[in-house]
């Protein structure tokens, strides 16, 4: 398996075999997106294996979608995407929502500098409350 980073700018054709149906985005939703916003995305010989589509707004990058095709979990690969994202970005806030009833989501997002930033009381289909995280931007002369 040779994995290379693909971004929006190679808008080349990815193949997504082995869709999750639970996925929550369906994949046309997934390539109407890929099409008009930025992603960035693992990918062996154009199939995707995982996947992080956002919205670049001023200073602000909104996370609205992301996943790992089940062949390709646990390999750490979203959070190596996540890093990679955030190091050219380093200059923005991050937003996204994650379920409270996702742990190792959850867990991932405080290990790369997430913090709480509001909640949405039994947003989601299952009952889960909709967990709003922020990241605030690297500044200049941190360390």
């Amino acid at each position: 398996m040779a994995l290379q980073v693909i971004e929006d700018h190679s808008r080349q054709t990815l193949g997504f075999s082995g869709w999750p149906a639970t996925s929550g985005w369906s994949l046309q939703q997934t390539l109407d997106h890929m099409q008009s916003q930025p992603f960035i995305a693992w990918a062996d010989n154009q199939q995707v294996a995982a996947l992080i589509l956002y919205r670049h707004i001023d200073s602000i990058i909104e996370v609205n979608f992301l996943l790992t095709l089940p062949a390709f979990r646990r390999m750490g690969l979203m959070q190596s995407l996540f890093e990679i994202l955030i190091e050219k970005k380093s200059l923005c806030t991050f937003w996204l929502e994650v379920n409270a009833n996702n742990p190792g989501a959850r867990q991932l997002y405080v290990k790369l500098g997430f913090k709480n930033n509001g909640l949405r009381k039994n947003y989601y289909r299952d009952g889960g409350d909709g967990l709003l995280l922020e990241r605030s931007p690297k500044t200049l002369g941190a360390s």
